[in-house]
């Protein structure tokens, strides 16, 4: 009755992996007390069923000896979205490295305001820990920039900051923001929350790069305010059709604006 049709696919599927055979030697030693913790077999078999996925199965085991030294309370803890999170955190490849890295800098972030709940949606990502690691990097330019960041990361501060990096590839976006941050405070554009809207979109990094493009080309021309407007909007497109309307849109108001201007008259 265990070995039905389903369970058979799931167990070929965790050791039909490089070092397979270490996968299934961990859920048989791990199972019993991650059960006991209130994961399901069916979470456990998705956890281990990658590349590396015995260390998968390990990082969850850390994690919840983690907790009991912090003096959680796992019962509680652990509920079912909790436990679904961190199965989402460990299942695809280098799932272990994104738990350990949480493990590592949950206790310094949680400190300086951001919730667990917010870090486990930041790492539940591929390259999740590339993710929470930009975190520590924008905290740490915060702190040699002088700033205090105990009241820097506002309520409002902390969701732009998870909705900037939870993503796949989210570090991206957070490194655009600190690359360009010059260009952003010359620009007068460092805390507009159109800029903000851009980078929480999947590929952030590169819609900040095309409007900066435009941006900068035009910014001697009276097609600002244009610029902008499409800014907000380009947060709502794909990349594909951000660049296509961009490029359109500037190339419509520089005719427009730079016609009767002698400068740019062609």
């Amino acid at each position: 009755k265990i070995l039905n049709s389903k369970m058979r696919d799931a167990l070929v599927k965790i050791v039909g992996h490089d070092g397979g055979s270490k996968n299934l030697a961990a859920l048989t030693q791990h199972e019993g007390p991650l059960r006991a913790l209130g994961f399901s077999r069916q979470e456990l078999i998705k956890a281990v069923g990658h590349n590396g996925g015995s260390n998968n199965l390990q990082a969850l085991v850390n994690y919840a000896d983690y907790l009991k030294q912090d003096g959680t309370e796992i019962s509680k803890f652990l509920t079912s979205e909790m436990r679904d999170a961190l199965v989402k955190i460990v299942a695809r490849h280098g799932g272990s490295k994104n738990l350990a890295v949480l493990t590592q800098h949950e206790a310094p972030l949680c400190a300086i305001g951001f919730y667990r709940q917010e870090l486990i949606n930041v790492v539940a990502h591929d390259s999740g820990s590339h993710n929470l690691q930009s975190l520590i990097n924008y905290v740490d330019h915060l702190k040699q920039d002088g700033v205090e960041t105990g009241k820097c990361f506002t309520s409002e501060m902390r969701k732009i900051l998870v909705k900037i990096v939870a993503h796949d590839g989210g570090f991206k976006n957070l490194a655009a923001l600190l690359e360009n941050e010059p260009n952003l405070d010359k620009l007068g554009l460092s805390k507009d929350k159109r800029i903000y809207r851009l980078l929480q979109r999947k590929a952030g990094h590169q819609r900040l790069k095309f409007f900066l493009h435009y941006y900068l080309f035009f910014y001697h021309c009276n097609a600002v305010q244009a610029l902008l407007a499409s800014c907000s909007i380009s947060a709502y497109l794909s990349v594909e059709k951000l660049n296509t309307i961009l490029a359109l849109n500037a190339l419509s108001y520089y005719l427009k604006e730079t016609t009767n201007d002698d400068e740019f008259n062609l």
